[in-house]
């Protein structure tokens, strides 16, 4: 077990992931169950993650959870990276029919060499197609809320659980 976890450390991709291997191999050379080395890294290797590798030290069956975990935690990966796909195009649409009656009334009203009174038609033939610009306009801070929290949603759900 020692000499496995020697190999994946120094053949880690990532430093950080490397180092937390070569901790954890130290801890088990110190004399620990992988289980116990696994648990006290929380932040890398789940609840569910240490209790199954426990599980398999105890049943003798570690090789088989190992690849079933390996199994479980590709395919959330996998389900992770088409939730943040198929949530790209309703953000940027959202996005772009958030700013679009803003953007339009500022540029073609504001700059208008026009009258006075041609504004004024022109203002109220834009309020009949488009509606009051004010909604998006007056609520700016509510648009960016939600959109800070869908991006804080995405990152918690991607940045934990499972290993590394």
């Amino acid at each position: 077990m020692v000499q496995c976890l020697d190999i994946l450390s120094k053949q880690a991709e990532s430093p950080a992931f490397g180092k937390l291997v070569g901790a954890v191999m130290h801890e088990v050379e110190a004399g620990s169950t992988l289980s116990e080395a696994l648990a006290k890294h929380p932040r890398a290797f789940d609840t569910l993650f240490v209790n199954m590798v426990d599980a398999g030290e105890a049943g003798g069956i570690l090789d088989d959870i190992l690849i079933r975990l390996a199994t479980y935690l590709e395919k959330a990966e996998a389900l992770k990276r088409k939730v943040k796909s198929a949530m790209t195009y309703p953000a940027v649409v959202l996005s772009v029919a958030a700013g679009r009656p803003s953007s339009c009334s500022w540029s073609s009203f504001r700059h208008s060499p026009r009258s006075s009174r041609v504004r004024r038609r022109a203002a109220a033939a834009h309020e009949d197609r488009y509606g009051d610009v004010g909604l998006s306009a007056g609520y700016w801070w509510a648009l960016a809320g939600v959109v800070i929290a869908v991006i804080t949603a995405v990152k918690r759900t991607t940045g934990r659980g499972g290993a590394a």
